[in-house]
Order: C-alpha cells, then structure tokens, then sequence
C-alpha cells in the first residue's frame, strides 16, 4: 500500500463526524430520506445507485498471464491477449505479475478489444509498476464506447425524481434494458447537449416507458428533450498497480480528451481500485457521457501542468456523466483534485482526501488558491459530496452557472482563502449545505455569490433548533454543543474501509 493510500485511511478516523454522533453503520444508520426540516422532499437526490450496478461479476472466466503471451514487447502481448478475451463469454483478468512494464502506445478499450469485460490487475501498487511513454497527447488507457443513430424526441417533461418517458412509437425502437443517454439538448444554461444522464430503459410499450433511474432534474421537452441509444463499453477495471506516466510536457493546449492517464467515454460498470498514477500530462481520470463508475482506495499525485486552460486535474466528471461514485482516494500537489461540470449529476464524492493544492497561472506558481472540491460550471447538478478532506470548496464563476440541489454534507475544509475554511458557491441554487468544519470546533463559512442559501445548517443545538454556519463561525456553537441527525445520504450502513474491506477484489477462476 503507497503511502498516500495510506493518509486516506488514516484520516477517516479524523473525520467531521460530530464528537456526539455514532460512526455510519451504529445507530442511528445513514439518513438516505433525511428530515424535510434538513432537506425538502422536492429538492432530495437518491444517490444510493451511484457506483457499480447490482451483479457485477466477481468471479473471472478466464485469468491470462501476461509474461505468458505472444509477442517481443508488452504491448504486443497485450494485443495477443484481447485477441483470447474478445472470446470468452464472461469476465478476462490479464494478470501482471510484480514487476515493471513499459508500454509505447496507448491502450483502446472498444466493445470489440473488451469482449465480455477485461480487469488489468497488477500484484499491487508497490509490486506492479506500468511505465508509459506515449507522447504529450497520447492517452495510456482509453476505454471507448459509441453512440448511434437511435433516436427520439420525447414529447412530454419528466420530472425530477420520476422515470416516465414519453414519445410516438417508442417501443418500435427502444426496449428493456437498453442503454441510452437522456439529453435536454438545448438546456439554456449550458453548451449544447451537456445536460442529461445516462440511464436504461425498464419498458416500453406503444408511446410510453420508463427508465430504470429516477431524473435527477426535471427535464423540459420545450428544451429539446431526446433519448438516444448508446453501445457503452461494460466491465473493463483497473486494480492494484502504479501507473508512472514518463512524457514529460504538457498536452496540446486545444487538444481536449488528451493527455490523460484514464480517459472513460460512453462507458458503464467500469472500475479503478487501489491504483497509484503518477504524474499526467493532463488530467489523471477524465470521463465523458459514462454511468455507473468507481473509483476507490486510489492515489493521484503530480502533474506536468497545472496551469490554466484545463490542466492538472485528479478526476473531471464531464457531459452527463451520472452516478459515479469517488471514494476513499488520495489527492496531492494537483489543481483541482475532484472536478464536476458540464451537466454531469447523481454522483457520489465522499471519504476522499486531497492535499498541497496547487494551481500556476502563465508559469507563475500560486498566485490564486484554487479549488480541490470544484464545481466548474456548465451546468453540474445534484451531486453529493460527503465526508471529505478537502482545502477549499468552490462552485465558481469560470464558465457560467452551476446547478441545483448540489449537496454538502460534513466535509472538513482545512485551508481555502486566508488560511481558514471555505465552501465559495457561485451560482449554484438551492444547494443544500449541512455540517461542514473547517476545524473540529468550528464550522466552515459559506460565501453565496449570486445565489442565496437554500439550507445552510451546521447543526442543531440541545432544543433541536438549526443554526446556521455563519452563526457557529462567529463562535456561537461548536461541534461539541450541537449534533446533526443526517450521518450520510449515501451509505446505508458502515463503510468497507471501517470493516476492513479489501482494497482490491480478488478474482479467480470457477
């Protein structure tokens, strides 16, 4: 285990859960329908689906040794190996034993390369090491799917927290299980077609269906409301190596969706676990139109870049991207470290520890105190962010207006401006912001810019009133004196990490 893996744990027991509240898991359990006091029923996410979907297959078909296959260099082997997994009816794990492996050229994941579903597992972070030199613009892995021509235009809203589709002979062209992408494509507060979810249809039958999930907004057909069906790539995971990225200037400046270490696109049920990537030449993780992600008990350190037009981020959730979940993962010395915007919604961020935020400006290193929790604008919506370790919270003003019913829950804002904790939320209303510390006996402020607060609680005190955070920061109340019902609005019960879990999953053949 590397030692930024290591700081995460260890802070878990430092967490901003009040002194007088039980840990998630005792009694009382995470709140998933909090109070209507706390959170108005109308303005409520369910989150609980974010990250892999139920029946997630944990047991390989096939496990392939890679010093085993055909071929004089490792990414020729690594060719000889897809070749066997486009085959198997189930799951293929490539396996790397300890050592280390160069690779020259980036690995394409498409529906044909993964077959049925590929996990590249290492011996672990401090035994397996993958060395890429691909060029400033190369990406190391890129897992692909496609989108194609099935549309439709749905002919009725569907409101938040609803699944009812409409639209003249749907069933003629969508039917149960399909995948698709939800779009509200000329939603007027963001670029073109960033704002929907990425979902499956339950049922069809003649003009009218369901999706599986609830909507996260309430999408306007006035809006140019459609649904498209999409060839997502499923199943592909990463687990328990080093990735060491070895070109060493940054991507191209206009060449977006290069340069990255992890780059996910119009992909579903995919994974990275206890994985350390050091160094990138643009962003570490980056994932477009793509549901239902995990990434956890990962570190992400360093960039070539950190300076404007889009560099050195840890993770960026972009383009309706919907119910990912980030948990339990190491950030440090990176720009923004967490990063959601262009309509991305429904995903989970907690227990994450980022540190040594750094953010240059024209080569001249922090002139500003950037964001590690960002909200970038375009649009993201009903996310939630719980439990995290973080110096500075910042919904900003870098490209337009940020979305409603964005949630923060007890996180722990050390830094931010001035040396004391801050959640900066521009833009971004009806936000729902509920114990959060900047030390642990005192709240962290909360700074509106061109919105007001929707609910801004950092507890109650011993008659159940709420107080407010600007209250408990002029020193009013502490932790100590006031105690906050909702322990979570994702977990059902204790988290892996507090019952020892594993980080990486074991798979093996039946």
């Amino acid at each position: 285990m590397t030692p930024s893996i290591k700081a995460v744990l260890v802070c878990f027991s430092l967490l901003c859960l009040h002194p007088t509240q039980p840990l998630p898991g005792q009694t009382p359990p995470g709140t998933l329908e909090p109070d209507t006091a706390l959170v108005p029923a109308g303005a409520f996410t369910d989150w609980t689906g974010a990250g892999l979907l139920p029946g997630t297959p944990k047991r390989a078909r096939v496990v392939l040794d890679i010093t085993a296959e055909t071929g004089a260099t490792w990414d020729e082997k690594l060719l000889s190996a897809f070749g066997k997994a486009r085959n198997v009816k189930g799951l293929t794990v490539i396996r790397f034993p300890a050592g280390t492996y160069g690779f020259k050229k980036g690995i394409l994941l498409t529906r044909e390369a993964a077959g049925n579903g590929v996990v590249f597992m290492g011996a672990g972070a401090d035994s397996t090491f993958f060395d890429f030199r691909v060029g400033r613009d190369g990406n190391c892995f890129e897992v692909r799917g496609a989108e194609t021509d099935v549309q439709m235009t749905l002919e009725a809203d569907v409101p938040k927290r609803t699944r009812r589709i409409e639209a003249s002979g749907l069933s003629d062209r969508f039917g149960r299980g399909d995948w698709v992408r939800l779009c509200e494509s000329g939603f007027p507060e963001a670029d073109p077609e960033n704002v929907g979810e990425i979902t499956r249809v339950r049922a069809a039958s003649g003009r009218e269906g369901s999706l599986e999930t609830e909507a996260n907004k309430t999408y306007r057909a006035v809006h140019g409301l459609w649904i498209r069906k999409i060839d997502p790539v499923r199943n592909v995971g990463f687990e328990g190596f080093t990735l060491r990225r070895l070109d060493t200037e940054p991507s191209s400046q206009n060449a977006y969706n290069s340069g990255d270490n992890f780059l996910f696109d119009l992909a579903v049920n995919c994974w990275i676990r206890g994985v350390a990537s050091r160094g990138t030449c643009r962003h570490h993780v980056c994932v477009n139109r793509s549901g239902h992600l995990l990434v956890e008990g990962s570190s992400f350190t360093e960039a070539v870049s950190r300076d404007e037009n889009s560099y050195g981020y840890g993770i960026l959730l972009e383009v309706c991207t919907s119910r990912c979940l980030i948990q339990n993962n190491a950030f440090d010395r990176l720009r923004h470290a967490m990063t959601v915007c262009e309509g991305v919604n429904g995903n989970v961020f907690a227990f994450n520890y980022s540190r040594g935020q750094a953010w240059t400006y024209r080569g001249l290193p922090n002139l500003f105190q950037g964001a590690d929790l960002c909200l970038h604008g375009r649009y993201p919506y009903a996310n939630l962010f719980e439990q995290n370790v973080v110096e500075f919270v910042y919904a900003d003003n870098s490209h337009g207006a940020n979305g409603p019913y964005n949630t923060f829950l007890r996180n722990w804002v050390y830094h931010g401006f001035n040396g004391k904790g801050l959640l900066r939320l521009y833009r971004a209303p009806q936000s729902i912001v509920l114990g959060n510390i900047s030390t642990p006996a005192r709240s962290a402020r909360v700074r509106y810019d061109s919105c007001k607060p929707f609910r801004d609680t950092f507890g109650h005190d011993r008659k159940r009133r709420a107080r407010p955070h600007r209250e408990s920061h002029e020193g009013e109340w502490s932790p100590a004196e006031t105690g906050l019902a909702a322990v979570s609005f994702f977990y059902r019960g204790r988290p892996g990490v507090f019952r020892g879990q594993k980080i990486c999953l074991l798979y093996t053949s039946p």
